[in-house]
């Protein structure tokens, strides 16, 4: 049956062959490039954390013997344990799903306290390990990463069934006609299942394969836009079960998508088939008046036709709409983020630094500052770290303006009191080196800086962000500005109590900002050496300013020629982390665009196997039409208007959700709606969707191109095996 029946219908009906084959190549292809990108997204993150963080994943802080080390080696669990220095002990498990519960198993036969206990969060969260103890669960990019490639896989299998309904339902009358002659409904599956897997294997492995090849394309273009930025880039990650997966699922949609109609039209009547009653006819269709108003006739034809055929547009309708709407979402969301970034960033700090040096550990000493402040261009250099710390302060502590609008509580909501009443205010420590805090103090009107350390001077005003060049507009004093006023100032690990020896409005020049409702403590380098109970800063920056931002590169390359290889630093001058803040932006709207480009390739394959796949329908169609005097210039505006209503459709769904979204950003970023629109994307989302019409525009031309060129006489026959 296969020889006599299968083979001759595939050679004399190519156009169906070729359909379901690119069906199955271009859904198999997306499926393996979705599945591969992500996966590739997932092995890069959890290499970046690796890198930067260590592949460990529980760590022992304290002191161990050799026989405790053993011990936890011999836990059943526990691949391997490594000493990375005299305090710490990494661990490493060989199940790391079991992690959380055979830690505290290994704490309490060596009676270790908790706090000595440090889970890899960071990375066992990338393998999705959670503590439920401490309420962990995936993010919400990661399952919407997951949607995503659902939703996405979902419209692709539907692309594939789709593909083989339509063969199915050309040969709705040929099969009747063979179950009418002697063939039974498991030959009829049999045959149709072998004609799906010939089909579908080769197609199946060539997609698989172009998916990969689209990624590594897709990498290296990634890699271009990360280089030009000085970013690390990416490497192709393929594992076999990948591939395995990939095959499968796809194989097993195939097999579904021809098995279900293939089961029902086997037990349908051999009459009914022949009659092409097994098909379900719609028995009810809305009127469509607004379509009758606009487009005539013909406009009420067209939106009948596709409310019709809604279940095989469905993929096509959920692709556009996601593609459309991701990327008009995103596009706004980085012109908002862009505005933010700028207005709090760039503007706030664009004459607080021109070149930046961040060092790690040991910082430089005031002779290498003397020689950076000595080099030509620049203008000045100091040296700060920041600390952080509370303090306690009582109603009595508060300015009359700060008591006068309800206290510390009155505009602080989140304030916390403790068991005495006292507030518990955050009060962060700038450090500053002692030449450029003798400058503050002298530039603020404050004497005595160089007496009764540990001391510091308060920037003493609350109500708005403290950063430097801050506008005091709406700014109220913190505290009342007593000559003989001392801080206690709460580390992590002990209090130190601090002479104030001067209040100022002025933040120094640093490129950092601090909370609104916090109490900023300024102070000398001589200073923070007599706090003897806190843990030394291990991050230190160097900001510089210049005379001129002309050469601020070769300015910049006359530090690291100071600094030498002594320090662990980075160096970084403000215009060219401007421009490479750009070019992150545009990278990351290329990527976003090309996601959204598949996605909507997805929907808008599924209108092209629609309008092409169901060519044989349409001509019937339209020739039924013609038989009772429609011309072929109505016919081409019916599909005109199909075309439009399936293009402009996603479009219109996405504008409502854009502009709320771009209201409430907007507004919670302090945004003004002119400022937005003045910066909107609108290019980019107009060229967008001009591109998905004009594809979807095309497959209908072509469509209908080839209706129109067809015999009203041949269109109108039956089908019949031939």
């Amino acid at each position: 049956m296969w020889k006599d029946y299968s083979v001759n219908y595939l050679k004399k009906n190519k156009s169906t062959a070729i359909s379901i084959i690119v069906a199955v190549l271009i859904a198999s292809m997306f499926i393996s490039l979705l599945c591969t990108l992500f996966y590739n997204m997932w092995v890069d993150n959890v290499d970046r954390i690796k890198a930067d963080e260590g592949d460990w994943q529980a760590k022992i802080t304290a002191v161990l013997s050799d026989d405790e080390i053993k011990t936890i080696s011999n836990f059943a669990n526990v691949d391997k344990v490594i000493v990375s220095d005299a305090n710490t002990v990494d661990i490493y498990f060989t199940k790391p799903s079991d992690i959380y519960e055979d830690m505290p198993l290994i704490a309490e036969k060596l009676n270790i306290a908790d706090e000595h206990i440090e889970y890899h969060s960071s990375l066992l969260q990338k393998q999705f390990i959670y503590s439920k103890e401490n309420g962990e669960k995936p993010m919400p990019i990661e399952l919407l990463y997951g949607a995503i490639v659902l939703i996405m896989c979902v419209s692709l299998i539907m692309i594939i069934k789709n593909a083989f309904g339509f063969s199915m339902n050309t040969r709705i009358r040929q099969l009747g006609i063979l179950q009418s002659v002697g063939a039974t409904p498991k030959q009829l599956r049999a045959v149709m299942i072998q004609e799906a897997l010939v089909l579908s294997v080769p197609s199946v492995v060539v997609g698989i394969a172009a998916g990969v090849g689209f990624v590594a394309l897709f990498i290296k273009y990634a890699n271009f836009l990360t280089s030009q930025i000085g970013l690390q880039g990416m490497k192709l990650h393929y594992h076999i079960l990948m591939f395995i997966v990939t095959f499968v699922a796809t194989m097993l949609t195939v097999l579904i998508s021809i098995y279900l109609p293939a089961r029902k039209l086997s037990k349908s009547e051999s009459i009914e088939l022949v009659k092409g009653q097994a098909v379900k006819k719609v028995k009810r269709i809305r009127k469509y008046k607004l379509f009758l108003k606009l487009f005539g006739v013909e406009g009420e034809l067209a939106r009948k036709s596709i409310y019709i055929r809604r279940k095989e547009f469905r993929t096509a309708s959920i692709c556009l709409m996601l593609s459309f709407f991701v990327l008009s979402i995103f596009l706004n969301f980085m012109t908002i983020s862009e505005i933010s970034t700028n207005n709090s960033y760039w503007k706030r700090y664009e004459n607080a630094w021109d070149i930046m040096v961040e060092i790690k550990g040991e910082s430089p000493d005031d002779e290498i500052l003397d020689r950076i402040r000595a080099t030509e261009n620049i203008s000045s250099a100091l040296l700060y770290k920041t600390l952080d710390s509370q303090t306690l302060l009582t109603e009595d502590d508060f300015s009359d303006e700060l008591l006068e609008k309800g206290g510390y509580k009155g505009i602080n909501k989140n304030s916390k009191q403790n068991d005495n009443d006292e507030y518990v205010v955050n009060a962060p420590v700038l450090v500053l080196d002692d030449e450029s805090f003798d400058e503050y103090c002298i530039e603020n009107n404050i004497v005595n800086y160089k007496n009764n350390y540990p001391n510091s001077v308060v920037i003493n005003k609350i109500g708005g962000v403290l950063y430097y060049d801050s506008d005091d507009n709406g700014s109220i004093p913190f505290i009342k500005s007593a000559d003989d006023f001392s801080l206690n100032l709460l580390f992590q690990s002990d209090s130190e109590k601090v002479n104030v020896i001067g209040y100022s409005q002025n933040v120094p020049r640093v490129r950092k900002d601090f909370d609104k409702y916090s109490l900023l403590q300024v102070m000398s380098e001589s200073s923070y050496d007599a706090l003897i109970n806190i843990q030394p800063a291990d991050t230190s920056n160097i900001n510089i300013n210049t005379y001129s931002y002309g050469n601020l590169a070769e300015t910049e390359n006359k530090v690291k020629q100071i600094l030498g290889d002594k320090f662990n630093y980075t160096v970084e001058n403000r215009i060219d982390a401007y421009n490479t803040n750009i070019q992150m932006y545009d990278g990351y709207k290329n990527i976003i665009t090309i996601i959204c480009a598949i996605l909507a390739c997805i929907g808008i394959s599924n209108v092209f196997a629609n309008t092409l796949g169901y060519m044989q329908q349409r001509k019937r169609e339209f020739a039924e039409y013609q038989s009772i005097g429609v011309t072929p210039k109505s016919i081409a505006k019916i599909l005109s208007i199909e075309a439009l209503v399936i293009g402009v459709r996603p479009i219109l769904w996405s504008i409502p959700f854009n502009i709320l979204f771009i209201l409430l950003t907007t507004s919670d970023k302090g945004i003004t709606l002119s400022e937005f629109l003045s910066n909107a994307p609108i290019l980019p989302t107009i060229l967008f969707a001009i591109i998905m019409l004009s594809a979807i525009a095309l497959s209908y031309f072509i469509s209908g191109k080839k209706i129109l060129n067809s015999n009203i006489a041949d269109a109108l026959k039956d089908d019949t095996i031939k």
